[in-house]
């Protein structure tokens, strides 16, 4: 859980969180998305907000794998206050090289990726 900050109410503090999280330098499963060979820059994010949180509330965030492409990975996540939906959206990065071109995400990564999500992220360990 995280709690709503100062400046949440008028920018997307889903994002603030998001951002931090998707610079570190692995996924959930413990793939390496930092490196001297590639980098995961977003291509695209998109969320809709269905009710409101204030300053100090306390805001739980689900992230699952969506959809694995052969270069991207979509993200899903969802915002919930007391369980209440807040927010959904989704995330959408791209494996590129050192050229930044898309480059093809590692069999081994895909399926530390696909089979982490389905085991609790424990299959990459």
């Amino acid at each position: 859980m995280i709690r709503m900050l100062p400046g949440w109410p008028t920018s997307p503090g889903c994002f603030v969180w998001w951002k931090k999280w998707s610079t570190s330098t692995c996924v959930p499963g413990g793939v390496e998305v930092l490196s001297p060979d590639c980098g995961w820059p977003r291509v695209h994010v998109e969320a809709d907000y269905s009710s409101s949180a204030g300053l100090g509330d306390w805001l739980s965030i689900e992230l699952s794998l969506g959809t694995v492409g052969t270069s991207s990975l979509e993200w899903k996540f969802a915002v919930f206050h007391s369980e209440r939906p807040v927010m959904r959206g989704r995330y959408v990065v791209v494996r590129v090289g050192k050229g930044g071109k898309p480059q093809a995400i590692p069999e081994s990564e895909r399926e530390c990726l696909i089979s982490g999500f389905s085991k609790g992220g424990d299959a990459c360990k």
